[in-house]
């Protein structure tokens, strides 16, 4: 009778140690890593069995690998995001869409990328800026080729405009002296077509 009760309290005991360790792994399978070996360290050891303690110690190892593995697998994924962005503000910026392209860039201050992306902010608001001014440029042609009044002021307004929009759009840009006075030679223009 006391051999009977010793096989039974073996049972449930390897039944408890089964279903101990079935938790384990349901916490490892939800990538709770740090759980499932928390909850292994809560096993007193002086009550286990030698063949049971391997298992344990396999089941600690099992999990500190997966977890590794996990996460330089979330690594490697946010490195790869942050280089399609990076990929794709580049095609923006290679297609002149350059305010798309700082908005994307600006994302990417707050990564692994964010010297290099504060560089591509600073070149992309330099190249918009002078796509501008190029623009304002062209209109003020426009304009001294132009007789029509009313057609001179408006080309001169919306010359204007853009160039005071660089001002506001890129402040720091390394040209604005230069926007400066095409803007103050705009109202000069418009002063003396409209005093």
């Amino acid at each position: 009778s006391a051999i009977v009760f010793q096989e039974g309290a073996k049972e449930a005991a390897d039944r408890w140690f089964a279903a101990f360790m079935a938790d384990v792994e349901q916490l490892g399978a939800e990538k709770k890593f740090v759980d499932a070996l928390e909850l292994l360290e809560t096993l007193p050891r002086d009550i286990i069995d030698a063949d049971k303690q391997l298992v344990i110690e396999d089941k600690n190892e099992a999990l500190l690998l997966a977890e590794a593995v996990d996460r330089e697998t979330s690594r490697m994924a946010l490195i790869q995001e942050l280089q399609n962005q990076w990929n794709n503000g580049l095609l923006l910026e290679k297609s002149g869409r350059y305010d798309e392209a700082i908005t994307l860039f600006t994302n990417l201050l707050d990564s692994e990328y964010s010297v290099k992306a504060e560089a591509k902010i600073e070149e992309l608001a330099l190249e918009a800026a002078k796509a501008d001014r190029r623009k304002a440029a062209n209109l003020f042609i426009r304009f001294t080729k132009t007789t029509d009044v009313e057609s001179r002021k408006k080309l001169l307004i919306e010359s204007r405009r853009l160039l005071k929009n660089i001002l506001v759009k890129y402040p720091e840009v390394e040209i604005a002296p230069k926007v400066l006075g095409n803007i103050e030679r705009v109202e000069q223009e418009m002063a003396a077509i409209d005093p």
